[in-house]
């Protein structure tokens, strides 16, 4: 232990002369993750939010021009609703099928 603190002591001195610094301890903490977590839920962590309708760029070309001819051939709201109360009345006077 002598022969190590007079070493430094001399090592010492003789940086003050070169005009260096002595040699600095290593670091011995390199990362925390301390407080980070409460912080982030002060707020609460939120999903994103979704987007109503998504877009369609960079989609597959070939399931785009199929889809522009599906939505074509769906009935609107009102076209639906009527065949729905002509089929009611086609089959109002008959008996309910038997199901087995």
């Amino acid at each position: 232990r002598l022969i190590s603190s007079v070493f430094l002591k001399v090592s010492d001195f003789l940086c003050y002369f070169a005009d260096q610094q002595p040699p600095a301890m290593a670091k011995s903490k390199n990362h925390t993750n301390h407080n980070q977590n409460q912080k982030a839920h002060k707020n609460g962590i939120k999903k994103p939010k979704r987007q109503r309708n998504e877009s369609t760029r960079g989609m597959c070309q070939k399931f785009l021009h199929n889809l522009r001819f599906s939505k074509k051939g769906n009935l609107s709201r009102e076209e639906s609703l009527q065949r729905f109360e002509e089929r009611k009345a086609k089959f109002a006077g008959q008996p309910a099928p038997v199901r087995l």
